[in-house]
């Protein structure tokens, strides 16, 4: 098995950084959105998404990849703004 270099194990903390930021928003924003059709549909609607993020940031799974999406290009954005590269 190979030894992973300190870049990629720092890329990969930043994609699960950026993960976790982005699927806290969408839970947030969902728990606000439905805020008005019920508050039992707000938490429902929260704690997929809070699931949701777990579940991409743990890496394993089939949809892992696909839900870790919106992490990445974040992550992508904060790498070009701080002028790394991957």
């Amino acid at each position: 098995m190979a030894h992973k270099s300190e870049a990629e194990v720092m890329a990969r903390g930043l994609d699960n950084v950026c993960t976790g930021i982005v699927w806290l928003l969408l839970a947030v924003i969902g728990f606000f959105a439905t805020l008005p059709s019920g508050m039992s549909n707000a938490w429902w609607i929260a704690a997929i998404a809070f699931l949701a993020g777990c579940y991409a940031i743990s890496g394993s799974g089939p949809f892992a990849r696909l839900l870790r999406t919106p992490g990445t290009a974040l992550a992508f954005l904060v790498r070009s703004v701080l002028g790394g590269g991957r």
